[in-house]
């Protein structure tokens, strides 16, 4: 708790600073309500370290415990260049009408979220689709899809539809089909691929409107080379070329140059992981590889950050006894190369990565360890946020409970929506819970 003496202290030290500091000290009002609990922002030490100084004579000091808002009025350094920091505070969602992983969650043009398929972790494949309201925090059934799935991917199309490709069931095995959603009509409309994508394959929304499927794992062990576009203007699909290798558990993501890059993953049983990325050129349609990667890994997450570059984190070793690794890197377009950046603060797979609006990116969930070694020290609670411009990770809030194949989608900008996933059978074999992480900004 920050004293009346320790707030007279600083006064005293800002002050002097501001005296030894002409032309540089600017007077204003501010209100800063989060000014104690968070920012410590009148520390000693960073009061010493500030490049421009303000005064700040209203603010608002919440004291412990009772933590009723109280005036206060004293004068604070603040650097107002120095970096902006996220915190998260998470709350709990409404409840899921089932226990769901590996499902999708897919947010449509009026802000509402598709939850699409999944399962229970054992034998229970869903074709179960909902639809969140996020004006009423409520969810309502949606109409069936033709075949139960998990692990698919699900691509928000520019007209509001939503293409679903490949997945898993129990029955069924690899999915060789597709299906698209229209909210409007309420239905779905099977569109099948050339070939099949089973699971681990990428689905990605080019600038022309057209989806762009690469690889997948089609049989055990078993994946495939074909790449294809599906069209939505007339609901077909067309063959482009291949992959120089079958790969599945690669990451990809469209450049702002119209090239789409595909990092990690690997092949069948037999083929070496390749470890590498790639860039296909949807113009000319032709595959060229990137610099190389700084370690071949599978299952990595990847994101676009604002400034265009690419940030890979996490993921396993291509091994026979798979490790999770902490080493991330970021792919440059415009030097075609990968640099080693700051290491996650802990190991994950199976999690989410997402890009802030401010230009950082969050990772959220997974595991350290791979899912034959799950326990309750496995997983990660911890929300960790990447900041490029400083080059590190810090841990911004924490999860409620262990959670691993969730899935996670943005509510609004300073809001994302995190649901089901999985901590294994000794745990959970799939939550009902979702859990809502509001993101707030402050300088440390």
């Amino acid at each position: 708790m920050l004293t009346k003496r320790l707030i007279c202290w600083l006064c005293f030290w800002v002050l002097l600073l501001c005296a030894c500091t002409p032309g540089n000290a600017k007077t204003i009002t501010v209100e800063i309500n989060r000014f104690i609990e968070v920012t410590r922002i009148a520390e000693a030490t960073r009061v010493v370290e500030v490049t421009r100084l303000v005064e700040a004579t209203r603010l608002v000091f919440i004291p412990e415990p009772t933590r009723t808002p109280t005036p206060v009025s004293a004068p604070i350094a603040i650097d107002p260049n120095a970096p902006v920091q996220y915190g998260i505070e998470v709350t709990r969602g409404v409840d899921l009408p089932l226990p769901l992983t590996a499902h999708s969650a897919t947010r449509l043009n009026d802000g509402r979220i598709l939850l699409t398929g999944g399962s229970n972790n054992i034998n229970d494949f869903y074709s179960l689709v909902e639809i969140f309201d996020p004006a009423t925090n409520s969810i309502t059934q949606a109409a069936p899809l033709n075949t139960a799935r998990h692990a698919h991917t699900a691509t928000l199309l520019q007209d509001n539809r939503v293409l679903v490709v490949g997945g898993y069931n129990y029955q069924n095995q690899w999915l060789t089909d597709a299906e698209i959603y229209n909210p409007t009509t309420n239905a779905w409309s099977i569109v099948p691929p050339l070939y099949p994508h089973g699971v681990e394959h990428t689905a990605t929304l080019l600038n022309d409107g057209r989806v762009l499927v690469i690889g997948g794992c089609i049989g055990s062990g078993v994946c495939t080379d074909r790449v294809e576009y599906f069209d939505p203007n007339t609901d077909s699909w067309r063959e482009t070329t291949p992959l120089p290798s079958n790969r599945a558990s690669q990451g990809a993501v469209l450049l702002d140059n119209g090239l789409v890059l595909i990092a990690g993953g690997g092949g069948s049983n037999g083929i070496p992981y390749e470890g590498d990325a790639l860039l296909f050129d949807t113009q000319a349609n032709q595959w060229a590889l990137t610099g190389p990667m700084l370690i071949p890994r599978t299952q990595a997450r990847i994101t676009k950050l604002s400034d265009g570059r690419i940030l890979l984190a996490g993921g396993i070793t291509i091994s026979d006894n798979p490790e999770v690794l902490d080493i991330a890197e970021i792919y440059d377009p415009a030097t075609n190369a990968w640099t080693t950046i700051a290491s996650l603060g802990s190991p994950r797979y199976a999690f989410s990565l997402l890009a802030l609006p401010g230009g950082q990116a969050i990772a959220l969930g997974g595991a350290r360890k791979y899912h034959t070694q799950w326990n309750a020290a496995t997983f990660v609670r911890e929300l960790e946020i990447y900041d490029p411009t400083t080059n590190r990770w810090y841990v911004a809030g924490e999860l409620p409970q262990y959670i691993a194949y969730g899935a996670a989608t943005y509510l609004s900008a300073n809001q994302l929506w995190y649901t089901g996933g999985t901590a294994g059978n000794d745990i959970a074999s799939a939550w009902a819970d979702t859990w809502i992480l509001s993101i707030y900004a402050f300088n440390p």
